[in-house]
C-alpha cells in the first residue's frame, strides 16, 4: 500500500484531514479500488460521495471501471461536461459515460452480434447468450457489468462467469438502454444495467410466453422457470418444447402454477410440494423424479402424441412418499413405469378404476416393494412387465 501511494502521499494526508469521518483504511481502499487514475485525481470526488453515504464498498469495482471509461480519450472527447465534481452521484456519471460508450461501436458489428446471440424474443424483449467476450461487451454496452468492461478485468470476468454457466442478457425492444443480465452458476444473480440486484419476477411477470418457442437453455432451470411461469396463475402458459424443472437445492417454496401446457416432455425433479398444478397438460413424456408429489389431480391431461415425442409416464418419488394416489376413474394414454428411489424403499399405489392405455413397467429388481394391490379394477390395455424377484440368501 505504501508503494501505491508514494507519489500522492500529500494528497492522501490532506484529504484525510478534510474528511475526518472516513477512516484512513477506508480512504486507502477507495483510492486503490475505486480510483483508477495514477495521481488519484478522482479521490476527493469519491470521498465526497462516501461522506454522503453514496459510495458503498460493493460499488468500488464498478466505479473504478466507470472512471476508466471517463478517462478514456475515445469516450472523453464526446463528454461535454468533463468536470467530475459536477456529478452528484455515480449513477449520474454512469448515464453520461455509458450512453457515449454504447454508441462508440460499429453499428453493423453490433447488429451481427445481436443476431448471432439471439435465443428468444417476444414483442417486448430480445434474449441473448454471448459465447465470447466480444459478444458480451457488445450486448452489455451501456451497462456497468464487469463482464462487459473494456479491460483485462472484463475479459477474465466474462471467462469466469461463462465457465460457471451461461450469461443471459435481456434487452428491451422499446428502450434498448434497459438491459438485464441473468447468471445461474455457483451463485444465481439477476442484475439491472447499473449492476444492482433486481427482482426477476417484477421485471418479467407480464411476459409469460417469452420462451414459448425456445429450446432448453441450460440444465438448471430454476430461475428461468420462475421467469417464464412467474408466480401468478392469471394466464395460460404454453411451452412448445421440452421443459425440465429441477429445483435442486434452490427455491424450495416455488410452486408450479396452474394452466400449464407442455407440447414436449416435462421432467420435474426435486419438487418439494405434494401436488401437481391444476389443468396441467403434457403431450410428451411426464417424469416425476425424487419429488414429494404423492397424488395426481383429476385435471391432469396426458395426451398421446404419436408424431414426435415418446409417450411415457415415469414415477420415481422421493423417499418421503410411501403412498401414491391416482384419481378415481382416471385414464392415462401412455406407458407407465413405477420405480423406487432405492433398494430398501417401498411404496403403495392407490386408486379406483385406473385405465392405462399402454404398458405398465415395474423395472425394480425388488418388485415386491412396489405394491399395486390397492389399484382396484386396474385395466392395462398393453402388458404388465415385472422384473424377477431377487431371492435373498
Amino acid at each position: 500500500m505504501e508503494k501505491l501511494f508514494e507519489s500522492v502521499e500529500d494528497r492522501i494526508n490532506a484529504l484525510a484531514i478534510k474528511y475526518p469521518t472516513i477512516s484512513k483504511n477506508d480512504l486507502l481502499d477507495i483510492a486503490e479500488f475505486a480510483d483508477p487514475s495514477k495521481n488519484k485525481t478522482y479521490l476527493q470526488w469519491l470521498l465526497n460521495l462516501r461522506a454522503k453515504n453514496k459510495l458503498p464498498n460493493e460499488d468500488f469495482n464498478k466505479t473504478f471501471r466507470l472512471l476508466e471509461n471517463f478517462d478514456n480519450p475515445k469516450i472523453r472527447q464526446f463528454i461535454r461536461n468533463k468536470d467530475i465534481n459536477s456529478y452528484k452521484s455515480v449513477g449520474e456519471l454512469f448515464e453520461v459515460v455509458n450512453e457515449i460508450a454504447s454508441y462508440n461501436m460499429d453499428f453493423r458489428d453490433k447488429t451481427k452480434v445481436k443476431e448471432d446471440t439471439l435465443v428468444a424474443e417476444n414483442s417486448n424483449w430480445t434474449v441473448h447468450i454471448p459465447k465470447t467476450r466480444k459478444e458480451s461487451k457488445v450486448l452489455g454496452s451501456g451497462t456497468n457489468w464487469c463482464t462487459a468492461a473494456d479491460s483485462e478485468d472484463g475479459e477474465s470476468a466474462f471467462e469466469n462467469y461463462d465457465y460457471a454457466g451461461p450469461l443471459i442478457i435481456f434487452i428491451n425492444k422499446h428502450n434498448p438502454k434497459e438491459k438485464y443480465q441473468l447468471h445461474n452458476g455457483d451463485e444465481s444473480s439477476f442484475l439491472n444495467k447499473n449492476d444492482d440486484e433486481f427482482d426477476i419476477i417484477k421485471t418479467f411477470g407480464n411476459d409469460r410466453n417469452l420462451f414459448k418457442n425456445t429450446p432448453i437453455i441450460f440444465e438448471n432451470l430454476c430461475l428461468i422457470v420462475k421467469m417464464i411461469l412467474s408466480l401468478t396463475n392469471s394466464n395460460d402458459l404454453t411451452v412448445e418444447t421440452d421443459l425440465k424443472i429441477d429445483m435442486g437445492e434452490y427455491n424450495t417454496d416455488f410452486i408450479i402454477p396452474d394452466n400449464l401446457t407442455v407440447k414436449g416432455s416435462l421432467r420435474i425433479e426435486n419438487y418439494r410440494h405434494k401436488k401437481l398444478p391444476e389443468n396441467l397438460t403434457v403431450f410428451g413424456t411426464l417424469s416425476l423424479f425424487n419429488s414429494d408429489i404423492d397424488e395426481l389431480p383429476k385435471s391432469l391431461k396426458l395426451i398421446r402424441n404419436n408424431s414426435k415425442y415418446e409417450n411415457n409416464f415415469n414415477i420415481k418419488p422421493s423417499r418421503k412418499v410411501r403412498k401414491f394416489t391416482f384419481p378415481d376413474n382416471y385414464t392415462i394414454g401412455k406407458n407407465v413405469s413405477f420405480t423406487l428411489p432405492g433398494m430398501r424403499d417401498w411404496i403403495e399405489f392407490h386408486g379406483n378404476n385406473l385405465t392405462i392405455n399402454g404398458n405398465l413397467l415395474i423395472p425394480n429388481e425388488l418388485t415386491e416393494n412396489i405394491n399395486i394391490d390397492n389399484l382396484t379394477n386396474l385395466k392395462v390395455t398393453g402388458n404388465i412387465y415385472r422384473a424377477p424377484v431377487i431371492q435373498r440368501k
